[in-house]
């Protein structure tokens, strides 16, 4: 499974991409270098990052916010 999950840090939207690896139990996470300055910049890199799991295989449908909590919940940590 993969995701890619964009939440609001410090006043400033980060971008996540998750992989779950269900044969060894790992999730791993990438995120990029540098992170979107401005709206144009995060939709053009949510854009590419769909489009990187498209081409890697994966089938990709935006999940229903009363799912979000139960399914990304534990990745993340309230500060």
């Amino acid at each position: 499974m993969a995701f890619l999950v964009v939440l609001s840090l410090k006043k400033q939207e980060r971008l996540f991409m998750l992989f779950r690896l269900r044969q060894n139990k790992h999730t791993l996470v990438c995120v990029p270098v540098k992170a979107p300055e401005d709206e144009a910049a995060l939709q053009k890199t949510i854009a590419e990052g769909l489009n990187f799991l498209k081409l890697s295989g994966f089938e990709m449908a935006e999940m229903a916010v009363e799912n979000v909590d139960s399914t990304l919940g534990s990745y993340f940590a309230e500060a």
